[in-house]
């Protein structure tokens, strides 16, 4: 993991003490203090005070390697696994709950604007969406593709874009 605080001009590369040295996925952040990283073996680390530490909150969820984990807000996360399982904490990711079985399709991303939209994306032009803070989950439908979707953004509740490929 690496870190700035000059917008980019300069980065520090942090040091861990976790053996075997770790490979990181993925990481979100809330605010400048509050983020998580995802391990490719699944593992997720959480920092509350912007990257100097870390801390596991969890191996996996339920045997399976997280996949993507993003805030809704400061106490509330949302979590996919492998098997296409999503999870929510409601208490910072200390405990999670099962709230959706999609399927065997692997969800690759979330994207939580704010508590009324949030959506996770995955294979098979996978899309879903939540609306009242990761409770629960309708499915969408991108019909331009059946090729994995592998990252989406929405610029205000209406705007948004997704990336498809099998790369």
């Amino acid at each position: 993991i690496a870190k700035t605080t000059n917008g980019g001009l300069n980065w520090e590369i942090l040091t861990f003490s976790w053996s075997p040295y770790p490979y990181f996925s993925d990481i979100r952040f809330y605010n400048d203090q509050v983020g998580v990283a995802l391990l490719n073996s699944g593992a997720m680390y959480k920092t509350t005070n912007g990257g100097s530490n870390w801390t596991q909150l969890v191996a996996n969820l339920n045997n399976k390697p997280v996949k993507a984990a993003a805030f809704v807000s400061l106490d509330v996360l949302i979590a996919t696994t492998s098997d296409g399982s999503i999870y929510r904490s409601t208490t910072g990711g200390t405990s999670w709950s099962l709230v959706q079985q999609i399927g065997q399709k692997s969800l690759n991303h979330i994207f939580a604007k704010d508590a009324f939209n949030s959506w996770i994306v995955g294979d098979n032009g996978m899309t879903i969406k939540s609306s009242n803070d990761g409770s629960s989950w309708i499915k969408t439908t991108i019909s331009i593709t059946d090729n994995p979707i592998k990252d989406i953004i929405f610029v205000d509740v209406n705007q948004g874009n997704a990336v498809t490929g099998d790369g």
